[in-house]
């Protein structure tokens, strides 16, 4: 090989190599950009047969300490609360996922009628069986933040053992915590969950007003993590998708489709808030 051929080769290999590096840093840098605030890969859930209702649930509990807890804790592999692990775990691993199928396995495993997790179901609906199932059904009392976190969204979700909803432009957030610490005899909640009643649509103006991003207790902050939207025709709901916190922005979760926006970006993709998750800032 004469010399000018070692320049040619030697000149070909240094440029390779700085546009592996190059293309190393973009991907890591957007990898990085697609987390949720536990540090997660955003997950893509596909929906094939009208299983965005719990696609969504399960966006807003990944997306929080319900995730979470599931994943940093161990659990005996027959539990109800390993197959919840599992489907964290395969959210956290990134990638098109489709869930379906553990979805049935679950709530076969907490023996819940086929018609709650139908094509087309409620997601409030949802939330309150699976909630009101492990509190019920809790084996262990030595889960760490297990009361904070689930007895919190409880306390906020069950009312005489049906669905408490709230009315969007009424809800005083504040006195609903200040409720919740008194049933956790006078600890604060990690986790709260507000469900609303009905499906309106609302114009930007209302949401603005009406939309708390942070609450401020004392010496307590809590921060709002989750919204879960429902979109429709006419007078009646017919999809529903979450908005989730991110690092710094927030990512519009429509089942496969992903988008990242600002925070004051959100009032516009609002057509009617389904579910609201805060946590405390801590």
């Amino acid at each position: 090989m004469n010399k000018r051929n070692i320049i040619y080769f030697s000149f070909i290999s240094t440029f390779l190599f700085i546009i592996c590096i190059i293309t190393y840093i973009i991907i890591r840098l957007h990898l990085n950009e697609y987390i949720n605030v536990n540090g997660y890969p955003i997950a893509y859930l596909e929906n094939k047969r009208g299983i965005c209702y719990i696609n969504t649930l399960f966006q807003l509990f990944y997306g929080g300490s319900v995730g979470r807890f599931f994943i940093e804790n161990n659990f005996d592999a027959n539990s109800v609360e390993h197959k919840f692990k599992n489907i964290f775990m395969k959210m956290k691993n990134g990638g098109k996922i489709n869930l379906q199928d553990d979805y049935i396995t679950l709530f076969k495993s907490m023996n819940f009628d086929k018609k709650e997790y139908k094509t087309g179901g409620d997601s409030r609906r949802l939330l309150y069986l699976v909630i009101k199932y492990l509190i019920k059904n809790k084996k262990n009392k030595n889960y760490g933040n297990f009361r904070k976190i689930f007895e919190g969204i409880a306390a906020s979700t069950i009312e005489k053992n049906s669905i408490k909803k709230y009315n969007f432009d009424r809800v005083n957030i504040e006195k609903e915590i200040y409720k919740i610490k008194k049933n956790l005899y006078g600890i604060y909640p990690q986790t709260i969950s507000l469900l609303f009643s009905g499906y309106f649509k609302y114009n930007i103006n209302y949401v603005k007003n009406n939309l708390k991003f942070n609450i401020k207790i004392k010496n307590k902050k809590y921060d709002l993590r989750s919204i879960a939207v429902l979109t429709g025709k006419g007078d009646k709901p017919t999809h529903i998708y979450s908005i989730i916190k991110a690092k710094k922005d927030w990512f519009i979760l429509n089942d496969l489709k992903i988008k990242k926006i600002q925070q004051n970006e959100i009032y516009s993709h609002i057509i009617s808030i389904n579910i609201l998750f805060y946590e405390a800032n801590e």
